[in-house]
C-alpha cells in the first residue's frame, strides 16, 4: 500500500469516527449521502483543525 493510500484509509477511518457512524452505516448510504458526509466531515475537520496542523501537499 502506498503512503497515498494509506493516507486516504486514515482519513476515511477518520471521518466516520468524527462523525460518529460505523463502518456498516456507511457502506448502507447511497453514493451521494456519502459524498455530502464526505464534504461536510471533510470542512468540520479543517475547522477543528486549524491551527493545529501543517498538511504537505
Amino acid at each position: 500500500m502506498s503512503s497515498e493510500e494509506e493516507l486516504r484509509e486514515e482519513v476515511f477511518n477518520l471521518l466516520w469516527v468524527f462523525n460518529g457512524l460505523t463502518y456498516s452505516d456507511i457502506v448502507e448510504m447511497s453514493p451521494q449521502d456519502r459524498q455530502w458526509l464526505r464534504k461536510r466531515a471533510g470542512r468540520e475537520m479543517r475547522k477543528e483543525l486549524k491551527g493545529k496542523v501543517t498538511i504537505w501537499g
